[in-house]
């Protein structure tokens, strides 16, 4: 097909020097052509090509510069523009003219129909017997058939001309005999006859190929016959021998130099050049040299057969080794794509590997004939199956790009929200999970990427300026407050250090103060040794009030977890719930164990010592386990 071809043009090139393809002929030519001949059979081939090029040669009709009409890429087009393409063509140039590119249409056309038909009986499975229904396809078939008629009633007038130039041949040749055999003519009447057939013989025109060399020879034949009647004017005959012997010469030497030459394209078509005016534009020689000139030239024809047989088994040698490196780059393509990559990274990385081995495969050049389809449509498959998985990863990996893009412009809504929030704590821990998701949420569509993530940041940046402010701003604040409580807790110990037994305070009194030392705030963390001062001088207050020692004992711990509680000390806080939990837990036993030893006092005396001490045991036990539940009451109501 012609897409196909144009395509495979693309992956193979070996070309001459003026630009044409140059390929051993295929087949049974390819062999006759690789194979040793005699001078008379290579002569005899040369003259066969030479008859079908008279065939086809084309008849000047005009002076003017042919219009040039150009090959689109047709495989790029959809059926409307492919039969819009092929209508204009055929209204508007001879079919002679647009054969190649009527045909690339079609192959064109062929296929777009194919793969619309495989596209629905693979979206239709249970379909049979399925046939595309398209306007185009009916119009593209009628207008094919116009085509074909027209190139058939072209090939007619094309043969009934061949014909037509034939019969004109064949009456010269008949005339020319007449002029030689009859007697009735004077010398010089036969002589201008003879001009006047020769005249009409070189504009005579093109005839068949299988009676090209046939009708040739009898012409020269009959020529030869004329030129040995010229005994009457031998001067003239000499004179018209010697200029044919130097055109003949000149043809010899012509051909020898095609030998020097690289281009073997070139050189055969020059030496069927040199065979055909050798035929049609030069006359008989002398018959000393005839058979001498011919020989020369058909042994020089012979070396340049040579020359062109072995470039040819060269060219086919490569061939061959080109096919070996193809198949063997696509044993290595097929290795290479049987992994699937599962990310972005892995995928370019065995695109550029696929890509690297594609243009080495490009770069090797043709393969023999009757191989370049197969091994062409091998490469092409595992290049379209690895197309086809990549495409679908980079479907789904869009699709997955559009959902993580959503999420992202959730959060960038959550932190948009949040930007101008005061409620410090629970924003920015709520910025930091954000944060911490917009990692972990991955790729987005790379034209919005740094749109959004700007966007995500700016609003990000602006709260955290602002909360940064916020600390500052605090910092500065809890300075002030060390510097009040350390000027409180002086003024403290220079108002209480006169007291001495008799004590004129109270615990209300107490509790006023730490009160008033709550009021005057914060502190920064490295300054927080104040409060544990403050704390020891408030117990030292304790310790001079007369009230009951578990009491003052329990003042002396909610002092302290209070603090904790005030500077979020959590962590203190909890090794206090821990160690009174234990406390509570190890009473708890013991009374259990009290309880259990009084079991075993079998006497019901109320006196008997034992069991005196174990009841009081477990009473003094009970009252040390109402205190520790206190504590652990007090630290449960902090909430925290």
């Amino acid at each position: 097909e012609a897409s196909k071809n144009s395509e495979q043009k693309q992956d193979d090139q070996q070309l001459n020097a003026s630009g044409e393809e140059v390929t051993p002929p295929a087949s049974d030519e390819g062999q006759k052509l690789l194979e040793d001949k005699s001078v008379d059979e290579v002569v005899d081939e040369i003259e066969q090509h030479v008859a079908t090029e008279s065939e086809d040669e084309k008849e000047p009709e005009t002076t003017e510069t042919e219009e040039h009409i150009p090959v689109l890429s047709y495989k790029d087009m959809d059926l409307a523009a492919l039969l819009a393409e092929a209508k204009q063509l055929l209204e508007k140039y001879p079919v002679n003219k647009i054969k190649t590119h009527l045909e690339e249409i079609k192959a064109a056309f062929d296929d777009k129909v194919r793969e619309l038909t495989e596209k629905f009986k693979a979206e239709h499975p249970d379909v049979e017997d399925f046939e595309l229904k398209i306007p185009e396809i009916r119009e593209f078939k009628l207008l094919w058939k116009e085509y074909k008629s027209k190139w058939q009633a072209y090939r007619k007038a094309i043969q009934d001309k061949l014909e037509a130039n034939l019969k004109k041949r064949q009456d010269l040749i008949e005339a020319l005999k007449g002029t030689i055999d009859s007697t009735e003519y004077s010398f010089e009447e036969r002589l201008k006859k003879f001009k006047e057939i020769q005249k009409q013989w070189r504009t005579a025109g093109s005839m068949p190929r299988n009676k090209y060399n046939d009708i040739w020879q009898t012409f020269k034949h009959h020529e030869e016959r004329f030129y040995d009647l010229l005994d009457l004017d031998r001067d003239y005959r000499d004179k018209v021998f010697q200029e044919n012997l130097e055109q003949k010469k000149a043809i010899i030497e012509h051909a020898k130099g095609l030998l020097n030459q690289d281009d073997i394209h070139h050189i055969f078509k020059e030496l069927q050049a040199l065979h055909k005016k050798w035929k049609e534009e030069t006359g008989p020689v002398a018959k000393e040299y005839r058979e001498k000139v011919w020989e020369e030239f058909k042994e020089v024809t012979k070396q340049i057969h040579d020359k062109r047989r072995d470039f040819y088994k060269k060219l086919k040698d490569q061939f061959a080794e080109n096919l070996e490196k193809k198949q063997t780059l696509i044993l290595k393509l097929k290795e290479v794509t049987s992994e699937i990559p599962q990310n972005h990274k892995d995928w370019q990385n065995k695109i550029k590997e696929v890509e690297k081995i594609r243009e080495a495969f490009y770069q090797i050049g043709y393969v023999p004939k009757q191989n370049r389809e197969e091994i062409w449509n091998e490469f092409k498959s595992t290049i379209k199956a690895f197309n086809k998985e990549k495409n679908h990863f980079y479907k789904s990996l869009k699709e997955l790009q559009k959902e993580n893009l959503e999420k992202k412009l959730g959060l960038i809504k959550i932190a948009e929200e949040l930007k101008d929030s005061e409620e410090w704590e629970t924003a920015t821990q709520k910025f930091k999970e954000i944060q911490e998701e917009w990692k972990k949420i991955g790729h987005v569509p790379r034209k919005v990427s740094e749109k959004i993530w700007q966007q995500f940041r700016t609003a990000c940046n602006h709260y955290f300026d602002r909360y940064y402010q916020h600390v500052r701003s605090e910092k500065n604040e809890e300075f002030d407050s060390f510097n009040k409580k350390k000027d409180y807790l002086n003024q403290l110990k220079e108002q209480f250090k006169e007291i001495d037994d008799k004590v004129n305070y109270t615990i209300d009194d107490i509790q006023a103060i730490i009160a008033k030392w709550k009021e005057l705030g914060y502190v920064p963390d490295s300054k927080r040794y104040i409060n544990a001062k403050f704390n020891k001088f408030i117990n030292s207050l304790y310790d001079k009030l007369n009230i009951d020692k578990r009491e003052l004992s329990f003042l002396k711990f909610k002092n302290t977890v209070d603090q904790y509680f005030e500077e979020g000390n959590y962590r203190k806080l909890d090794a206090e719930k821990r160690f009174v939990r234990q406390k509570v837990d190890s009473i708890l036993k013991e009374i259990e164990q009290s309880e259990n030893n009084m079991m075993f006092i079998k006497s019901n005396d109320k006196n008997n010592p034992f069991k005196k001490e174990a009841e009081k045991n477990v009473a003094k036990n009970l009252e040390i386990l109402a205190f520790w539940k206190r504590k652990q009451q007090y630290l449960d109501s902090l909430n925290y």
